[in-house]
């Protein structure tokens, strides 16, 4: 009897805890921790597991317990669903309700338009004004960070020149890696395809690197296979592409012309004084300026320069290149008049 009598006790103690805990984690679960609806910013990395961002949520105020969290994920078998980012909450939310928009994956998102032309150091700082990755970290890790092509069996080192100019979603602090996945993502999927069907001569990292002189030398469409074709046709002469842009790119700032002084810059990258293609890419160039690059226009062209119209003139020798310089002036001079 007093066997039974104790069983029955146990078992009741039991229900009671059971019934104490229910309504212990019940309450963290669906009760918020105030009426409050101040926003609060959270950012979630990749990678992150459910007892760190619990910890950052009781951090912030947000949670009364990491432990009912990592909990209440086991529970509801989401602790692996949850998607980085950053996500805005306030303290009238549950628990359960900050998790379910985790997992949703609906955190902040800021438009960014990525120009054509822009390189590293002007995207860094537009992602950092936007407050989406710190410029810093950004432009270090960016100039560092190497990936593979595998259908080309290319290695490309630094992301000068891979980051596809273009639109995207982007959330508030992310990290590096983070930030520029996306672009490298849609220069594989838009390029990468152009490069194999051209089939050209030159390696894809070249391509680029002359892409970007053109991105940045070309004002309007028609003349991008053009400029191309004068630095083709230099290339196989062995002639110095005497590229202003790449003066400019090692400049600290834009500059409206450049002295004499800049054009002896001792640098791998000025073209006035090196032959070839200069080491890397200037800019991320465009779709545009890379399809010029892959199909040049066919003339004899070696020289051009501004026509004032924010076009070119364009010149196979050195005295006709004389002589649309002369018009240029002509035109400089009638602007100040």
């Amino acid at each position: 009897m007093k066997k039974t009598q104790l069983v029955i006790l146990f078992m009741l103690f039991f229900l009671f805890c059971c019934m104490f805990a229910a309504s212990y984690f019940a309450r963290d679960f669906f009760v918020p921790m105030s009426f409050k609806r101040n926003e609060i910013q959270v950012v979630v990395q990749e990678g992150s597991t459910a007892p760190e961002i619990g910890r950052e949520l009781k951090k912030k105020g947000l949670i009364r317990s990491s432990f009912s969290f990592r909990l209440l994920s086991l529970l509801t078998g989401t602790g692996k669903e949850i998607k980085a980012g950053t996500y805005r909450f306030t303290p009238s939310m549950s628990e359960y309700e900050i998790l379910k928009k985790l997992v949703s994956g609906k955190s902040i998102l800021v438009k960014i338009t990525i120009p054509e032309g822009f390189n590293l150091r002007q995207i860094s700082d537009l992602l950092s004004k936007k407050g989406v990755a710190p410029k810093e970290k950004f432009l270090e890790t960016s100039r560092k960070t190497t990936f593979y092509i595998p259908q080309l069996h290319e290695k490309i080192s630094g992301l000068e020149g891979f980051l596809f100019p273009d639109t995207y979603f982007l959330s508030p602090g992310m990290t590096p890696e983070e930030a520029y996945n996306p672009m490298i993502q849609e220069f594989e999927k838009l390029v990468v395809p152009l490069y194999e069907k051209a089939h050209p001569d030159l390696s894809l990292r070249k391509i680029i690197i002359l892409a970007s002189l053109i991105e940045k030398e070309a004002k309007i469409e028609k003349d991008r296979p053009l400029i191309s074709a004068v630095y083709y046709n230099r290339l196989k002469k062995g002639m110095p592409l005497q590229c202003d842009s790449t003066i400019e790119y090692l400049l600290p700032k834009i500059t409206a012309h450049l002295t004499a002084k800049d054009l002896r810059i001792k640098s791998p990258y000025n073209t006035y004084l090196h032959t070839g293609l200069p080491p890397g890419p200037i800019a991320n160039p465009g779709i545009l300026s890379i399809k010029a690059a892959l199909y040049p226009a066919h003339v004899p062209y070696l020289y051009y320069v501004a026509n004032g119209k924010g076009g070119h003139r364009f010149s196979a020798t050195y005295r006709e290149q004389l002589h649309n310089i002369q018009l240029y002036d002509h035109w400089l001079r009638s602007k100040t008049q």
